[in-house]
This record gives C-alpha cells, structure tokens and sequence, in this order.
C-alpha cells in the first residue's frame, strides 16, 4: 500500500513537472515569436527589403501559435511525455457530429457576444471623453486586425484567413484548452482553471473592446472540451466563430474597395 501511494505521489509529480515546463515553454515562445516578427519587420524597414507583403501577413500571424505548440511538443519528446501530451490534447475522441454542433453554437451566441461587443464599444467611446490617450492606444490595439484586413492586398487576406480559420484554432486550443488548463487544474480545479485560462486566452488578443467576448468564448471552448473529453469541438467552434469574423472582414473590405 505504501509502494502504491508512493508511486502515485510520484506520478503526480511527474505530471506537475511536465505541465510546468510546458506552460513555460509556451509562453516562452509566444513571446520569442512577437519580438521575432518585430525585430524581422524592423531590419525589413530599416534596409529597405522589398518583400511581398503577404510573407510579411503569413510571418505575423502564424508564428506565434506554431512556435507555442512546436515549443510544448518539443518539451513532451524531450520528456518522454508523448502519451501525456495526446491525453492532455485529448486528440483521439473525434466525432462527426462536433461539426454540426459547432455550428449551432455559433448561432446561439453570436448574436449575444455581438451586443456584448457593441456594448464595450459604447463605454469605450464615453470613456473617451474622460481618458482620450489612453482610450486611444487600446483603441489602436483593439482595431488594428480590422484596419490590416481592411488595407491589406488580397494574397495578404488571403494568409491572414487562413491563419485565423485554420492556425489559431488549432494552435490555440492545444495551448490554452489543452496544456493551461491541465496546468491549472492539478491545482486548482476545473473551475478555477477554466477562469484562468480563460483570462489569458483572451488577454493574449490584446482586444480590449473584445476581451469580454473573447472571455466568455474561451469558457464556452474550455466546456466543451471538458464535456466530450476532447479537444475538436472547441477547434471546429473556435474556427467557425473565426470564420465568421473573418466573412464580415470580407464582406467590409469589398465596400471599402468600392467607395
């Protein structure tokens, strides 16, 4: 019986030790992927290299998801954690009909977390008045998906759709649903660890004005995950909900090309 508690004990360490370094090299990637795509853009600008713009979109947007999940799969080979990792991912349990109910969420909160949105826009335009500099650099912040989308040349959109359609709800629910949560929840419980990943899943977007939504999203993506035992809902919603967003991009940029 001793043996036994032992070894468990020991197994939950293990387990502890893993997630850790793994969270750790996550965030350790996302922010050594913004400085490289700053750094990059910089040198670019500074000698004046000529490159297609759309390299430049491609850079921007798929290197932080990659390089998150590139950095905790290295981690689960190094530790020898590859079953961990598949059990912490969840990416055995795959259903067909996770599609269609992606698609029915998308229609039961769409219109909700939109009026949320439109909401955090009216404080923030009030809140304008009182603090115009700083209302401004969130503002800045929080627009500059939809000034790129909106000025960007179409091969340019057409990386920045894929990126969000297809990389971000991949990479992201891996990081966040899958390795933070698991994190979290070792100590903290499934609700505690639903908040906080939550919270950071949407404090990543740096959105102000969508923080709210994006929050209410990731608990949305965080239950589904914890329903189904699996990790594919929460990526066929998240890249529904994306795709979503992404249409009205387009359909925006059209009449802005035209007028």
């Amino acid at each position: 019986m001793i043996i036994s508690e032992n070894s468990h004990e020991n197994t939950e360490k293990s387990a502890n030790h893993w997630l850790f370094w793994a969270v750790f090299a996550a965030f350790s990637a996302f922010v050594f992927a913004n400085s490289l795509v700053l750094m990059l853009n910089g040198l670019l600008n500074k000698y004046e290299v000529d490159i297609p713009v759309y390299l430049k979109t491609a850079l921007g947007t798929s290197t932080p998801p990659f390089f998150m999940v590139a950095a905790v799969t290295g981690v689960a080979y190094l530790a020898g954690k590859r079953r961990a990792f598949a059990g912490v991912c969840r990416l055995r349990n795959w259903k067909f009909y996770y599609i269609p109910e992606g698609a029915g969420l998308q229609l039961v909160f769409f219109i909700p977390l939109t009026l949320i949105s439109l909401t955090m826009m009216q404080i923030v335009s009030k809140l304008k008045q009182l603090y115009p500099g700083l209302v401004n650099i969130l503002l800045k912040s929080s627009n500059a998906v939809q000034h790129f989308a909106l000025n960007s040349d179409w091969p340019s959109f057409a990386c920045f759709a894929f990126a969000a359609v297809v990389i971000a709800p991949i990479g992201e629910e891996i990081i966040f649903r899958g390795v933070l949560f698991s994190f979290f929840r070792r100590h903290a419980g499934n609700t505690w660890a639903t908040v906080c990943s939550a919270f950071i899943f949407a404090g990543c977007h740096l959105n102000f004005v969508q923080f709210i939504p994006l929050f209410m999203l990731g608990v949305i993506f965080q239950q589904l995950y914890i329903r189904h035992k699996s990790i594919y809902p929460a990526m066929i919603y998240h890249s529904i909900n994306n795709s979503v967003a992404v249409a009205v991009l387009f359909a925006l940029k059209l009449g802005f090309k035209i007028t």
